[in-house]
């Protein structure tokens, strides 16, 4: 794409990277907005409710186009201008602190604090230093688990997220931000 293309749907740098964070974090805050309507009546369900959060989370991170968790680091993404895409990433790190402290209550563990959400969040170190594994999502939601101190057997909270995750699925939609983008500035009509 060329650049004056580019600035045809955004108005500066900071407009296309803010567009970019909200695209980032809006599938995985959508869905633990979906997990959070889920019964959480059990050890179980809580756990299954972590994982699926933790599982979708990281895979949305290892499998985008572009390794964009790296855009969080850096020193411009926390200014005023991108508070949009902040304010909903603070929302999807209280969800993983929400999860995690059930998880823990239920095993009877120390605070996990936001650890779960940070956990998830290094598949972009991981993806950076190119040893994402097909795997990783996998086993980061399974150490998640760990870390919020769950240490029975992962098979039924496998098998139970993969339950809530069907419903997710069937719920959000991973979009493009460039058609995003498009269809916000333009009303998606071709210009």
């Amino acid at each position: 794409m060329r650049q004056n293309v580019l600035y045809h749907h955004f108005a500066s740098k900071d407009d296309i990277l803010g567009t970019l964070l909200e695209a980032l974090v809006r599938p995985a805050l959508d869905a633990a907005g979906i997990l959070s309507t889920h019964p959480a009546d059990d050890a179980l369900n809580r756990a299954a409710r972590l994982y699926a959060l933790s599982l979708y989370d990281a895979t949305v991170l290892a499998t985008w186009k572009w390794n964009l968790g790296v855009l969080f680091f850096l020193p411009e993404a926390h200014s005023a201008v991108f508070d949009s895409a902040l304010t909903m990433r603070q929302a999807l790190r209280q969800f993983h602190v929400d999860f995690a402290a059930e998880v823990a209550e239920d095993a009877g563990s120390g605070p996990v604090g936001d650890h779960t959400f940070r956990l998830v969040e290094s598949v972009a170190n991981i993806r950076a230093d190119g040893k994402l594994a097909p795997d990783s999502p996998r086993q980061l939601a399974g150490s998640c688990l760990r870390l919020a101190g769950w240490t029975t057997s992962l098979d039924h909270v496998a098998d139970r997220s993969g339950q809530l995750l069907a419903t997710v699925d069937s719920a959000v939609t991973v979009t493009d931000p460039r058609a995003d983008a498009y269809n916000r500035t333009s009303g998606g009509q071709s210009t």
